[in-house]
């Protein structure tokens, strides 16, 4: 037995639409899919870019948070009962069921509905103060566990010397931390210019610029920091895989896992064409390969290794697919523009 097969319909932004048919037409099925409710067996639906199959979370946190706050969505019973949903931009292929949005709002749920799912889904609020907490907390652990080091370049930092400071693995940790401040000043400023243009998503494409910025810059400093005999010694290379493993130790390892994971974490979450496990490999590789041949031709006194470029890539890999759940899809592409003012009625 087919319970739904075959819809395709089309929802402009701002619209409310009607689910006219008889009892045991399919209206609740389709509410109960779209909402994550029920799993469909064929065919595909995206719902603010996101699956309501494989983020089924975030689907239900989009439209519980929604139909909670709305009484738009409603069941209307008697002979032919209608159901309301309202969505902005919310298509569905006529031919394989397929549906695509762009984010922002999204009603999607009849009178028993919304309470359902809005108890499977945690306040948002709540889980961004948790993240927000843990992020500090974790923070200032290291900021204590490290409090020594970091103390011996204070001094050097204060004073604004080069020496003991720029040039120094402790002096960069501590003038990465002190404009921790800084960076997130710069998040808000774009973030509120974002959302006074009317863009979607604003805080978390500045917070994946910014990221991609100040969790980079500073290990390409230290990679590039010049070894005792630069400009002196010659150049070497290591073109054979993983012989300088052994020689790099664990904090070796550890340190060339991190050069580009900011890279690999917020770059997905910023731009939906790297939204993809090889492409991320591929930039990671790439970056490194330019790393070790300004490396070499800038003759640092540092070995230019393919173990380095397999690292460095390995590393942004683990951290993309760490914050796989925020990747951004090409659903949600053209929401980098600001939406256009709805033409007055009339």
């Amino acid at each position: 037995m087919t319970a739904l097969a075959g819809i395709g319909l089309e929802v402009a932004e701002g619209e409310v639409l009607g689910l006219l048919g008889p009892n045991g037409a399919g209206k609740t099925t389709t509410v109960r899919l779209l909402s994550t409710l029920l799993r469909p067996d064929e065919g595909r639906a995206v719902v603010f870019g996101y699956d309501v199959v494989r983020q089924a979370a975030r689907v239900r946190e989009l439209t519980s948070r929604r139909c909670s706050a709305s009484h738009r969505a409603l069941t209307v019973t008697g002979s032919h009962a209608a159901q309301f949903l309202d969505a902005g931009d919310f298509r569905v292929s006529r031919t394989y069921g397929k549906a695509h949005t762009p984010p922002q709002r999204l009603s999607v749920c009849n009178g028993g509905m919304s309470h359902n799912a809005s108890l499977s889904a945690p306040p948002r609020r709540t889980r961004r103060i948790v993240l927000v907490s843990l992020a500090i907390l974790g923070l200032a652990s290291a900021v204590f566990v490290m409090r020594r080091p970091l103390m011996m370049s204070a001094p050097a930092c204060l004073a604004g010397r080069w020496h003991g400071c720029f040039d120094t693995f402790n002096g960069v940790v501590l003038m990465t931390l002190v404009t921790l401040p800084l960076a997130a000043l710069v998040v808000w400023a774009l973030a509120r210019r974002r959302r006074a243009a009317g863009v979607p998503s604003a805080w978390r494409m500045s917070l994946a610029e910014v990221g991609m910025v100040h969790g980079t810059v500073p290990f390409l400093w230290l990679t590039m920091m010049p070894g005792g005999g630069a400009g002196t010694v010659p150049a070497r290379v290591s073109l054979v895989p993983l012989r300088d493993l052994l020689t790099m130790g664990p904090l070796g390892i550890v340190g060339n896992l991190l050069i580009f994971a900011a890279l690999g974490f917020f770059a997905p979450i910023r731009f939906a064409a790297l939204a993809s496990v090889p492409r991320i490999l591929a930039l990671g590789a790439g970056c490194s390969v330019l790393v070790e041949c300004a490396q070499y031709g800038l003759r640092l006194d540092r070995v230019s290794s393919v173990d380095d470029v397999l690292v460095n890539a390995a590393g942004a890999v683990l951290a993309a697919l760490a914050s796989r759940r925020w990747w951004r899809t090409a659903a949600e592409a053209p929401s980098d523009r600001p939406r256009p003012a709805p033409a007055p009625a009339g």
